[in-house]
């Protein structure tokens, strides 16, 4: 056969021989190796996907049977193993929680299928699935918990291929800054809670998750420091922090009227010692100060961040300060956290001039 008798598919490395009519795999399947051209005995495209799949499988050395276990048998695996790393103390109790709440939702969809049958187009129905069943519900969690688990199949060599899927969810809420006439509405009309986390997230930027649990054990009045607690924490780290002026004195206020001595925000929940949530609470600040519904909490640590990088710019402190402290890294920080306005550009566009 010639290279002419070759036609062109929507998959570089699937060809259909016009002559025949049988599509053909041409390519190079293992790094560094030659082109391999190799019957696919298949005369549909659909057939030729799934043929050239396993052809891989056999070229790599992947056991096929490894590929044939459901994504039940995939899952309870992945569960345990994160329950395991939890005991080690490797990962937070909050991403655990989160990993099983995913599987939760994906099992009934997905729990039959080999997690080599798992790609795009069964993404997409289990996407279409969940819309149906509740179509506000966020698929993020779902998707990322999903990507880990086909990253550690591939990893395994039972899949020949990594597959990874994109959010379906529409894009998040803008994860902006927010303008000082936006902090000062809050700050007027918001609940106590609403308030005291503001001023914490504005001039500290944690994480609203981190400030609602927080104890008064782990917060130093007197000398102005609070401890974020490993378990606590998103990436499983303590750190301890100093206090801002501002969050200081709004801590002390609260203590000093505050009954409960364990929460600093306490539930009103028996079940359970602090608040897990405020989004109720402030929705009802977000509307009464006539704001975009789009903006949530986590908008404060995006505030407090860009804000800490215009002082590394007047030389007040450093990057490795400011990401510390946030506990991010710096590409982490330069790609999502700083969002510089036209002003920031000016001053930038003013460091060099022509030589004289």
């Amino acid at each position: 056969m010639t290279k002419e008798r070759f036609k062109a598919t929507r998959d570089p490395e699937i060809k259909l021989d016009s002559t025949s009519g049988i599509y053909y795999y041409r390519g190079t399947p293992k790094p560094r190796g030659g082109e391999i051209v190799r019957s696919l005995k298949a005369d549909s495209f659909g057939l030729a996907v799934q043929a050239k799949k396993t052809l891989l499988i056999e070229i790599r050395g992947i056991d096929p049977r490894a590929g044939r276990s459901t994504f039940k048998e995939y899952a309870r695996a992945f569960e345990i193993e994160y329950e395991h790393r939890l005991k080690q103390g490797d990962v937070s109790k909050s991403q655990v929680n989160k990993i099983k709440a995913a599987l939760k939702a994906l099992g009934p969809f997905l729990d039959d299928y080999q997690i080599s049958q798992i790609g795009p187009k069964l993404f997409l129905d289990y996407v279409a699935y969940q819309r149906g069943r509740k179509p506000g519900r966020k698929l993020e969690n779902d998707t990322v918990t999903l990507n880990m688990l086909m990253i550690k199949a591939f990893k395994a060599r039972h899949i020949p291929e990594l597959i990874s899927f994109k959010n379906p969810d529409p894009p998040r809420v803008k994860r902006r800054p927010l303008t000082e006439v936006e902090i000062r509405a809050l700050m007027s009309v918001g609940s106590p809670d609403v308030k005291l986390l503001v001023c914490i997230g504005y001039t500290m930027g944690m994480r609203p998750g981190e400030i609602l649990a927080q104890d008064w054990k782990e917060v130093d009045l007197d000398r102005g420091f609070l401890t974020v607690l490993a378990e606590k924490n998103k990436n499983n780290k303590a750190r301890t922090l100093a206090i801002s002026k501002d969050a200081l004195q709004a801590l002390r206020e609260r203590r000093q009227a505050s009954t409960d001595t364990t929460a600093v925000f306490p539930s009103r929940l028996k079940a359970q010692a602090h608040l897990t949530t405020i989004r109720g609470p402030w929705a009802d600040a977000i509307e009464d100060a006539q704001l975009d519904d789009g903006l949530v909490p986590y908008n404060l640590r995006h505030t407090a961040a860009t804000e800490m990088g215009r002082r590394i710019r007047s030389g007040a402190t450093t990057i490795v300060h400011v990401c510390r402290y946030l506990d991010h890294d710096i590409e982490t920080y330069a790609k999502h956290y700083l969002h510089l306005t036209e002003d920031d550009t000016v001053v930038v566009a003013g460091l060099i001039g022509m030589p004289e």
